[in-house]
């Protein structure tokens, strides 16, 4: 063989060799590219998705334990404006200081989407599939859509999958979460709407007082003083609200009166038909601030006695300031089940609701005076501008002097976000206002204490003591009328009152005098007349007491008014 004929087959056979190379080469190439099949990357797809319902289950049991709240904001945190449960776990307020605190739908939507987001790595990145080789390519994107009846969770997140030279990628997943937060969330808004508008809970709770033994108003004819610990007042009031409050029911919704024999408060404040429970809550160890009036560590009635004459009176009236926090707890059995809580304080003010009223949550309010306030203070009678006027707010943790008005009557200052400021002056009643509006004209009734007689239909002192009862919106008042002594009695100027009188003679009703009265000046001395009914024929209680509601308002026995009154 020639020396050319040897160069020739070598050159040939590489050439051989490096097409076979490259055929090998391609062969190996298109073989990593072919696709995956579909079972082995489904169960995958599965089980991302089941993670990512697991996911939005936990992010909306977090809500539903924190009033709709995954990061709960810090407004809320700072200003104390949640139930402390236990340890680490609090329950948000949905209002406080006049500010609504509640989620909106765009708020809990990205709240849940951002709690889905932040964990999808862990659903991705599992041992449960380490015969594959998966690669997240970017970040993922996850949506919230509430509907009536669930919620759809979307994630667009590219998964590239890889497992013996054949690939294949997820780009979405979608899951639909049976929970219907969002009916929850509009029950929730009507309750809440409807208790800041109409202060449901706030009557309630002074319709609780009224009904169990928590002193408000009374007249005993006692010789035997009534005192109450004001400690006692507070724990029975907690004992109160803790058992009443779970009997509130709740119109269009599934709660029903199964046991008659019991009495329920029903709250009209859900505007359409929802399939789901509400129950109110409250309990002692949450704490309730309570502040009575007239002050002190026991409650005291007042007694009255008439000096040679076996007849006593205890007459009381007090004023509370309360607050308390209460939770509302939804919930709905559709499919799993679901629960939703949020919560609230009711704020009551001198026996008034008030949804305005202001809470400081730590150190002394007098610390914070941050807002402007601008007070008118008028005669009542006259209309005239009042100098000299304390203007003072009243905070649940101490009272704060802001200050006296000029000449003018009026006083510009700052003063800290309490509920009400009192104007007090020498010779008056004193006023109470809201601050909101921060701009108020004030009207101060004038006090007196003018000379008290009484004399019978005929023109004659009877041979007997008079009770006389005074009421007025601002006011109570009983005073014993004996004819024997001097008697006095504090009058508010102008004012209207119900007026009963009723004459006693060794503890038997013997006349009276009912009316409605009107004041408009200030007297020096009242003379208050009555029915004699011994001199009349008429006897025995129902008989007498069905005699004055027939005479009353009689013009000829109105009290008398005479001279002027004169302030020291």
């Amino acid at each position: 063989m020639k020396k050319g004929q040897v160069t020739l087959f070598i050159l040939l056979g590489i050439i051989i060799i490096s097409i076979a190379t490259y055929l090998f080469y391609i062969e190996e190439q298109n073989a990593e590219f072919k696709p995956l099949p579909p079972q082995y990357y489904s169960p995958l797809k599965t089980h991302i998705e089941q993670c990512i319902s697991s996911l939005a289950y936990d992010g909306l049991a977090i809500m539903g334990r924190q009033s709709g709240f995954i990061e709960v904001p810090g407004e809320i945190k700072n200003e104390g404006a949640y139930i402390h449960l236990i340890g680490p776990f609090i329950l948000p307020y949905w209002y406080h200081n006049g500010n609504d605190l509640s989620p909106s739908e765009a708020l809990v939507k990205e709240q849940l989407q951002g709690f889905i987001e932040s964990s999808l790595e862990s659903c991705i990145n599992t041992s449960r599939f380490s015969y594959l080789e998966l690669e997240a390519v970017g970040r993922p994107r996850v949506t919230v859509s509430l509907n009536e009846d669930d919620v759809l969770v979307g994630v667009d997140q590219i998964i590239r999958i890889r497992k013996d030279q054949r690939t294949a990628s997820i780009s979405s997943f979608a899951v639909s979460v049976p929970v219907r937060i969002r009916k929850a969330l509009r029950l929730a808004r009507y309750i809440m709407a409807d208790e800041n508008k109409n202060a449901f809970l706030e009557q309630a709770t002074l319709s609780f007082m009224s009904a169990d033994d928590i002193p408000l108003t009374g007249l005993e004819f006692s010789c035997r003083q009534k005192q109450w610990p004001s400690s006692e007042v507070e724990s029975n009031l907690k004992s109160i609200l803790r058992y009443s409050l779970p009997k509130v029911r709740f119109t269009n919704t599934l709660q029903v009166v199964s046991n008659t024999s019991h009495k329920y408060l029903t709250w009209n404040a859900v505007k359409e038909p929802l399939e789901m429970s509400v129950g109110l809550l409250y309990q002692p160890n949450w704490g309730l601030d309570m502040k009575a009036r007239p002050n002190g560590e026991v409650l005291s009635s007042a007694m009255l006695t008439a000096e040679g004459l076996p007849l006593c009176v205890n007459t009381y009236h007090f004023e509370y300031d309360i607050v308390y926090p209460v939770e509302v707890v939804i919930r709905d059995d559709y499919d799993q089940g679901y629960s939703f809580r949020f919560a609230f304080p009711v704020l009551i003010s001198h026996n008034k609701a008030e949804r305005s009223l202001r809470l400081e949550n730590s150190d002394s309010a007098c610390k914070k005076m941050n807002t402007e306030v601008e007070i008118t203070v008028y005669d009542k009678l006259t209309g005239q501008p009042l100098g000299e006027a304390e203007v003072t707010a009243d905070c649940p943790d101490g009272d704060c002097l802001l200050g006296k008005t000029d000449d003018n009557g009026r006083l510009r200052a700052r003063a800290p976000a309490c509920s009400e400021l009192v104007i007090a002056r020498s010779g008056y009643m004193d006023g109470r206002v809201t601050q909101t509006p921060t701009k108020k004209e004030v009207y101060l009734a004038r006090r007196i204490t003018p000379k008290l007689f009484l004399e019978d239909h005929l023109g004659q002192t009877p041979e007997a003591t008079a009770v006389m009862y005074l009421t007025s919106e601002g006011s109570n008042a009983v005073q014993l009328l004996d004819t024997t002594a001097e008697n006095r009695l504090e009058i508010e100027v102008p004012a209207e009152y119900d007026l009963k009188i009723y004459l006693m003679r060794n503890e038997t009703l013997v006349g009276g005098f009912f009316s409605r009265w009107s004041i408009n000046r200030t007297p020096d001395r009242i003379t208050f007349r009555v029915y004699d009914a011994r001199k009349i024929g008429i006897s025995g209680y129902s008989n007498i007491t069905s005699f004055l509601d027939m005479k009353a308002s009689a013009p000829e026995l109105m009290p008398l008014l005479e001279g002027e009154y004169e302030t020291s």
